[in-house]
């Protein structure tokens, strides 16, 4: 980009510069005073808020602000200067940050959102054998089915279920100073608030063996700028198909594994400047999950438990008006350790409920999912990360209960705080129905 005006005098104004530039060209992060536009003669004779832009100027990953004067010794030049660096306060951080940071265009934290906002809706949706069974029992003589010496079935009982689930939360506080969220943003990614919602039905296909869901799950989320202020919205669809093995023991020891894949459509990232990225998803995650419930007492037991999930998401690379954006292959491995407290009871008419309280512990393992930007040349490649979770605690209730003979319904909720960002946190329901023949 070669572009100057000279200039004796500058006064009045905004006079609006229309800056004539490539896209494909531009996208690198300036360096000193700057890429000079105007060159004023007289410094003397230049005045605060002259010149303006007529148009946004953006390039890879930076938006390019036009400032009056150089820095350092050329602060009193009277110029003015393109930029893709802002200077912040100094609000004596610690760790200290340098206060020249890149100016990142509104987008790159709405476009960085959407695999980890992919990883939680997987996640969700995958859940524990709790959330997606509730409680295995049936009332007394309810079948005449046959069992081996351990007490487990010899022929198949067949249940259909199904669940509908939400959570609501952010990620990240607010801070005071923007040198405080620049290094939020440095070392975390973006900060956002996100709802999502679901319905999953499945089939045991095999008593305590096998079977198989469907889900269809919708997220979204409002996004900050990297200085705060909003930036835009995230939004997804995943169609998920699912099969779990289950083996359950009579000593109170269970083992779950499940496979989902996860179709991810819809997926948009619309900035508030009106710049919009539609990428292609899909996402793969396995668990496998065991557990024993103990009785100390009657009626009482706890059940520790421990789950271990491997997730990865893939999104295709795409572009906007200012430049192409490549996600690198999001994956994680999540670790659960858990305990859960249940009373279960009986109504006079022979029903089975439990009241159930758990409290879990989740510890994300692995990097960062990683969001490159370019210029549309390809050149002067960015790449920033958005953290996938981090350590977080689970503090949960529920209510099991068998609605008729051959019918139980369960809902839960349960609060979610994150142990390693400040003021992230979230709420999740669950209701579901399971039907026995």
């Amino acid at each position: 980009m070669s572009f100057r005006v000279e200039s004796n005098t500058v006064t009045g104004g905004p006079t609006h510069i229309h800056v004539d530039y490539d896209p494909a060209d531009l996208g690198h992060l300036t360096q000193g005073n700057g890429i000079a536009v105007v060159e004023v003669r007289d410094a003397t004779a230049s005045a605060e808020g002259a010149f303006a832009l007529g148009s946004r100027v953006a390039a890879g990953a930076y938006e390019y602000e036009l400032h009056q004067g150089g820095v350092d010794g050329d602060a009193a030049d009277g110029n003015w200067y393109l930029r893709s660096y802002l200077r912040l306060d100094d609000d004596t951080p610690t760790p200290p940050v340098d206060n020249e940071v890149p100016n990142y265009r509104v987008e790159v934290p709405v476009d960085m959102v959407l695999p980890a906002l992919a990883h939680r809706l997987g996640l969700d949706t995958l859940g524990t054998y709790h959330d997606r069974a509730g409680e295995h029992y049936l009332p007394a003589g309810f079948r005449a089915t046959p069992v081996d010496a351990r007490g487990r079935p010899t022929q198949d009982e067949q249940r259909g279920w199904a669940r509908v689930f939400g959570r609501s939360g952010k990620v990240g506080g607010s801070t005071a100073s923007e040198a405080s969220r620049y290094r939020w943003f440095e070392k975390n990614g973006p900060r956002y608030e996100f709802d999502l919602s679901g319905l999953q039905v499945g089939l045991d296909v095999h008593r305590e063996v096998a079977g198989g869901y469907l889900a269809v799950t919708q997220a979204s989320a409002q996004v900050e700028a990297v200085l705060g202020g909003r930036a835009g919205k995230a939004s997804m669809k995943g169609y998920s198909l699912g099969g779990y093995w289950t083996r359950m023991a009579a000593s109170g020891a269970y083992v779950d594994g499940v496979l989902q894949f996860t179709d991810y459509q819809g997926v948009s990232a619309h900035s508030v400047r009106g710049v919009e990225i539609s990428p292609d998803g899909w996402g793969i995650a396995a668990s496998l999950e065991a557990g024993h419930a103990f009785e100390p007492v009657a009626h009482w037991h706890f059940e520790p438990q421990v789950q271990l999930v491997y997730q990865v998401v893939s999104m295709g690379g795409t572009r906007d008006d200012f430049g192409r954006i490549r996600y690198g292959d999001a994956e994680a491995v999540y670790g659960r350790l858990g305990m859960r407290l249940v009373r279960n009871g009986e109504t006079d008419e022979g029903q089975r409920y439990t009241f159930w309280g758990r409290f879990n512990v989740w510890q994300q393992f692995g990097g960062k999912a990683k969001t490159s930007f370019a210029s549309l040349g390809g050149g002067n490649r960015v790449a920033l990360g958005t953290t996938l979770g981090g350590t977080w605690a689970q503090l949960g209730l529920g209510l099991n209960a068998q609605l008729s003979r051959s019918v139980n319904g369960f809902v839960s909720a349960d609060y979610e705080q994150n142990l390693s960002f400040d003021a992230s946190r979230s709420i999740g329901a669950r209701v579901g129905v399971q039907v026995t023949w």
